[in-house]
Formats: structure tokens, C-alpha cells, sequence
């Protein structure tokens, strides 16, 4: 079948994109599949897409009506339903700047509502309003936490008179994204419409995906970027939708596979993690009947990419229908709205027709790194790799990832001088440390968790990976930093590592260093066994290396002892 893909996006914003669902332009049949975990036996509920859009032009009244105006900043913090497209399509509609954040919404928990990542994205924007479940908003009410914005929910706002809603400019900012906050506190990225259209059209158009024949099915957490552009792609596209919420991932990721089988969806996405939890997770009993052939793309981002994870999911699920050729590994930022690169199909690739990699060689008889490419830069954007001083540097030398984008943010909300550290002359400094080869993006690891080793830099991910080679440690369960060594006026390598078991852990450690002696020549001045979730992690799952340093070097680590009894 021939593709063909126009050089305009079909809309100039979201706004218009959501209209289209009301005002005749497209078929009432698009539809949305929520998929429900109840009482250990999966349902759905079924939306279409068009009453959505009507519920939520009621719901941009009832914003009015509260006293809300164009431009003011409201958080939603609403679990992955119904209740989230429509607030989320509300603001848009009212021109209010919605900022989905993460929100313990459990009704039995007695954590505080809002994590230290979202009160201290409050303090630097002060949003005006919080929309969320009524359960949170009783916890919140008379809080410090809330400070003074409004506590409003949904389903209180339906006013009778549907907002007669007008598309904005596409220069107008569409909404505020959090960053994950890895290295440092959570910066609120601004985008436009412009920009968040632009990633939209130039994501499918240089993928070659089909419009309205692919259905797609993610269950990332809507208040992360991946998540949250993913799902607003559907819609753009005139495509259905199935949604899974994240916690039900996170209890049965054969779930997630079964659900693709199930409705059949063509594309879906996860980090790097979510396939390697799949493969430990493995229970043939749980995939009886599944296909997973109709699984055209596996959108693979939101943090470093392993090689092994690959060959590990594609061996166990190829069984199953799996096709490596679904593997779509890319770069992306919030800062780029989403994506950054894209791998083109080619018949040289080493796994599928979309993933390669590349060695680093090591130094002194050291194992090589592999390192998965991530594809080249979208269409109108530009990557360029420089050192410190600023200089642009050639073909396979390691520096800083430079991206200039359409679809690059108008800067961070509220925050001049962090903007201005990192957008110069039409780029954005990433902090991210990589390389090209023949126009691929190769990425290292992050500048700022970079380990100074005997007058070296090397990348956390080098120690983590190796550490994961014995077998018995996952790759997401392992951080790896460098604490200041005086004595050497160097630093010390430190890992920090939950293990899959918590039986012979001396031997583990010694394994451990045996490994790290062959490949690198010198081993850690410390491994430290935690038990599981004790790793600081960001709402992505990132993992939070410099917050796990300072644990350490505070000696605050809940640290497991070899002799310590067995954990489960």
C-alpha cells in the first residue's frame, strides 16, 4: 500500500483537532476504551471520542463560571478515565494552561496527596485552580499543601451551556509539562500549540505511520510527557484509543499484552523498564491465546535504551507473535514536546528494521559499550553535538546534545534565567551526553550524573549495566554514582542495588566486583544492597541518582546487611 502524507498538519491546534469531533467534520465513531481492573477480572467502559469533547465544552463553562481566566494555570490530578480527557480538553478550551501532575488518588492511603516534586512545582507557578477527585480534594481542603488555589472536581462543573468555544492562535501556549526532575527539581516546561502540532505531525509523518488505520493502545502515566502527547496523538489523527492506567501495568504487565492482543492495537509505547518487568514477569499460563502480530510499533523512549533488554523481549515474545521490527526506539524531551529523533527503516539495521547500535571502545583492555541508536533528528529540527567550550564537534566525538526543533519550547513557565541557561540562539542544551554517526543520535548518559574516575568520565549506565550482567540484578534496579574522594581529588564509585533476592549477598558483591575488575580494571569502593523501592525514583521511574548520592553521603541509606534476614 502506498503511503502518502501531507507536508501541513491537518490542524493548526489542538483545539481545532477536538472541535473536529462536533462540528461534522469526522464520523461519530472514534471512540476511547478505558480498560477497568476489577475484582481481578479486566473490563472496559467505551467513550466516543465525540461526547467526550461535548462533556468537555461544558466543563470549559463551569471553569468560566468559577472565576477562571484565559491564561491561569490549572493542575489536574485525576487518575487515567474519562474524567482526565475532559478536564484536560475543558482548559484547552477555556485557554486556561492545564498541567497534569502526578496525585496519590487512593482512597486508603495516608501519604500526603501532592509529592515534594508537585508542591515544589506549586510554589514556583502557583497554579490558580486544582482539578481532581472529590476523595482528594476532602484531603486537601484547609491544607498548606493546596496554598491557595481553588479545589474543584469535574463532575461539579458540567454547566448546562455548552462553551461556544473559539480556536486560539497556534502561537498560544497549550499547556505546561513537568519535567521528571532526574537531576534536578521539576522545571514547567510552556509549549504552544504550534509546537505540540508540529511534534504530532512530523512524529507520523517521518515514521510513515498510517492516519486513521493505526489504533493505539499506552498506559504511561498521562502527567508524563510520553504519556500525555501519546494519547493526544490519537485524537489529532482520528484514531481510536485504548487506555490502561498505569497501576494496572505495574500488577500485571501481561495484562498490557493482552490487551494489545485483545483489541488488536497497532502501536503502542514503553520505557526501556517496562520490557525488561515484562520478561521477569513472564507466565506462559497468562498468554494463552495472545497475539501480538497486529503490534506494528513499540514506540521505546523516556530513558536509555538496552540492548539486552531488546534481544530479551523479542526471545521471549516472539513466540507470541512479537515482531522485532515493532521495535521503535527515539529520543525525546519535554522540552522538544516530545520527540526528538526517529529511526528510519532500513535493511542494514541489526535487530528489526529499525534498532542498531554501536561499541565504544574501551580503554586498557576494557569490555566495549554498546550503545543503541535512537534515530535521526525529526524533520526541520537539528541536532548538533558540542563541547565545552561550545564548539560544534565532528562526526563520532562525544559531547553535548544541541537540538534546535519546531516543536521546542517557548521556555520554562515563570523561570527566565533557568530558560536562558539552556536556550541559546534556537537551540536547547539538553544535558545529555551523546554523539553522531552518520546523522544517529547515540546517547551516553546525563553530563550532570557523570562518574570522574581516575581522571575519566564515565556514564552511571556503564557501571549499571555491567552490574546487571551477572543475571541477577535488573538493569532499573541498580544506581550507580561517584562520591568525592579527597585523598585522590577524584571520586568514588558507589552502586546501590536491589536485588532480585536478598539470599548470599556476600557472594553477590563479590560477583559484582569481579565484573566490574574484568571490565574496567578497578572495582567499587562500596556496593550497597537496599531492599526494593528504596531507590529514589522520579514519577517516570526515572532513576534519581544525585538523590540517592546524598542519602549516602548522609548516611541516611536504609542499607541491607549481608547477615540481615532474608527479604522478600
Amino acid at each position: 500500500m502506498t503511503r502518502s502524507f501531507s507536508v501541513d498538519p491537518p490542524y493548526g491546534t489542538l483545539v481545532d483537532a477536538f472541535l473536529s469531533f462536533v462540528d461534522g467534520r469526522r464520523p461519530d465513531s472514534r471512540k476511547v476504551t478505558f480498560v477497568i481492573q476489577k475484582e481481578g477480572r479486566a473490563g472496559s467502559q467505551v467513550w466516543l471520542w465525540r461526547d467526550l469533547v461535548l462533556a468537555a465544552k461544558h466543563v470549559a463553562t463551569g471553569l468560566e463560571t468559577a472565576g477562571l481566566a484565559p491564561g491561569d494555570v490549572v493542575m489536574i490530578g485525576l487518575p487515567t478515565g474519562p474524567d482526565f480527557i475532559i478536564a484536560f480538553v475543558a482548559c484547552l478550551f477555556a485557554r486556561l494552561l492545564p498541567c497534569a501532575v502526578p496525585i496519590d488518588v487512593s482512597v486508603v492511603s495516608r501519604a500526603a496527596p501532592l509529592s515534594p516534586h508537585v508542591q515544589a512545582a506549586m510554589r514556583q507557578f502557583r497554579p490558580r485552580a486544582i482539578l481532581t477527585t472529590e476523595h482528594v480534594r476532602g484531603r486537601l481542603h484547609g491544607s498548606p499543601e493546596a496554598g491557595h488555589a481553588m479545589l474543584l472536581v469535574p463532575g461539579e462543573l458540567n454547566a448546562p451551556i455548552a462553551m461556544a468555544v473559539t480556536p486560539p492562535s497556534p502561537d498560544e501556549l497549550c499547556h505546561i509539562q513537568l519535567t521528571s526532575g532526574s537531576t534536578s527539581a521539576p522545571k514547567a516546561v510552556a509549549l504552544s500549540h504550534r509546537a505540540v502540532v508540529s511534534n504530532l505531525h512530523l512524529f507520523e509523518r517521518q515514521g510513515s505511520i498510517d492516519h486513521e488505520e493505526l489504533s493505539g493502545l499506552h498506559w504511561l502515566p498521562l502527567f508524563h510527557d510520553m504519556g500525555l502527547i501519546s494519547m493526544l496523538s490519537v485524537p489529532y489523527y482520528n484514531r481510536d484509543l485504548v487506555l490502561m492506567a498505569p497501576d494496572q501495568f505495574i500488577l500485571s504487565p501481561m495484562g498490557w499484552l493482552q490487551a494489545i492482543s485483545q483489541h488488536r492495537s497497532r502501536m503502542s509505547g514503553a520505557p526501556n523498564f517496562a520490557l525488561a518487568y515484562c520478561v521477569r514477569r513472564f507466565r506462559p499460563e497468562l498468554l494463552v491465546g495472545v497475539d501480538l502480530s497486529c503490534l506494528d510499533t513499540l514506540v521505546l523512549g523516556a530513558e536509555q535504551i538496552h540492548l539486552e533488554t531488546l534481544r530479551a523481549f523479542d526471545a521471549t515474545f516472539a513466540p507470541y507473535g512479537f515482531r522485532r521490527d515493532a521495535f521503535l526506539p527515539c529520543y525525546g524531551l519535554a522540552e522538544v514536546t516530545l520527540a526528538a529523533t526517529l529511526p528510519r527503516p532500513r535493511p542494514d539495521m541489526c535487530l528489526g528494521s529499525r534498532v542498531r547500535w554501536d561499541t565504544l571502545t574501551g580503554e586498557k583492555g576494557a569490555a566495549p559499550q554498546v550503545v543503541v541508536g535512537l534515530g535521526e533528528a525529526l524533520e526541520g529540527s537539528k541536532i548538533e553535538i558540542r563541547d565545552d567550550d561550545g564548539a560544534v564537534l565532528p562526526d563520532g566525538e562525544h559531547g553535548e546534545v544541541f537540538i534546535s526543533s519546531p516543536s521546542l519550547m517557548n521556555g520554562y513557565y515563570g523561570d527566565p534565567r533557568a530558560t536562558e541557561a539552556v536556550l541559546r540562539r534556537g537551540f536547547y542544551a539538553t544535558g545529555d551526553r551523546g554523539y553522531l554517526r552518520d546523522g544517529e543520535l547515540f546517547l551516553i548518559g546525563r553530563i550532570k550524573e557523570l562518574i570522574i574516575l581516575r581522571g575519566r568520565n564515565y556514564s552511571p549506565h556503564e557501571f549499571e549495566a555491567c552490574a546487571a550482567s551477572s543475571g541477577k540484578v535488573a538493569t532499573d534496579r541498580v544506581a550507580a554514582f561517584g562520591v568525592p574522594d579527597p585523598d585522590n581529588g577524584s571520586e568514588k564509585l558507589v552502586l546501590v542495588i536491589e536485588p532480585d533476592n536478598y539470599n548470599r549477598l556476600g557472594e553477590l558483591r563479590q560477583e559484582i566486583q569481579a565484573l566490574l575488575r574484568a571490565r574496567f580494571q578497578f572495582g567499587a569502593s562500596d556496593i550497597c544492597f537496599v531492599r526494593k523501592g528504596v531507590i529514589p525514583r522520579t514519577t517516570s521511574r526515572k532513576i534519581q541518582r544525585g538523590d540517592c548520592a546524598r542519602l549516602y553521603r548522609e548516611s541516611v541509606l536504609p542499607v541491607h546487611g549481608d547477615a540481615d534476614p532474608v527479604l522478600s
